[in-house]
């Protein structure tokens, strides 16, 4: 079908990741910058005690190539999990030990997860879609940290959100900047996401309850689906609790 002039606006801003660096004023070499920390920490959970969301993030940024973007999802184990706060802190730790980064908030119901720091901004990546916005639309810089964001939508079954070309030519102009691409969502929309853009992600983190410590697991099963070329790791946090939010992470959230 030939495509529509909204989808043509939006692969004219989508095409190359200049339009991110122009946006945000990012050098297209930020992740040639940005290499201290790789080697900084062991796997999660190879030391003494319980391994942390900042173990985690040491793990992934090791795993990240030099060249192009590291893309992860973070999902809840099942749809009542929310996996909120670890992905703010996963954020908070990469952008800390050097890595540049960027997190969606991915929901399909028009209710962003981290809409508690979602400030500035007026247009979503579904605007962006649509071809009415551009990159320095969506993208906000999070407060007192190097981390930015995007929201899918604040429209429920937002259609420009099943888009497979369009969510690929943004997600790789992502990549060209910034070192590390995290999208959130709770299971049931992240693994739509999943299913529409046939599994291209680097890596997946899922977060289940525990019960009295947590722990952390490489699998090969992701959002019920057998993946060999994603890594896939399964953080289980203390039954009913969620990431302990460092000072970094509070500052985001403007509570410090």
């Amino acid at each position: 079908a030939k495509a529509s002039a909204s989808r043509q606006a939006a692969a004219k801003v989508a095409t190359s990741g200049e339009a991110v660096a122009s946006a945000m004023a990012l050098p297209r070499t930020a992740r040639q910058q940005s290499d201290e920390g790789r080697d900084s920490h062991a796997d999660p959970g190879s030391g003494k005690g319980e391994p942390s969301i900042a173990d985690i993030a040491a793990m992934f940024r090791r795993e990240a190539p030099q060249e192009g973007g590291f893309r992860l999802m973070i999902a809840g184990e099942n749809n009542d999990i929310d996996p909120r706060d670890e992905a703010a802190e996963l954020s908070a730790e990469l952008s800390e030990i050097g890595a540049t980064t960027v997190i969606i908030d991915w929901t399909l119901s028009g209710q962003p997860l981290l809409g508690d720091i979602s400030i500035g901004q007026t247009s979503s990546m579904a605007d962006l879609l649509a071809g009415t916005a551009e990159f320095d639309d969506v993208i906000v810089a999070l407060p007192d940290s190097n981390v930015h964001y995007i929201y899918s939508s604040k429209a429920a079954n937002n259609k420009e959100l099943m888009d497979e070309n369009g969510l690929n030519m943004v997600l790789d102009a992502l990549d060209e900047v910034y070192d590390n691409v995290i999208v959130l969502g709770r299971y049931d929309d992240a693994r739509t996401l999943f299913e529409t853009i046939e599994g291209r992600f680097d890596a997946g983190l899922i977060v289940a309850d525990g019960e009295t410590r947590s722990s952390v697991a490489s699998t090969g099963n992701f959002l019920g689906f057998e993946v060999a070329d994603v890594k896939v790791v399964r953080y289980c946090r203390i039954l009913g609790g969620a990431a302990k939010a460092s000072r970094l992470t509070r500052k985001m959230r403007g509570a410090v």
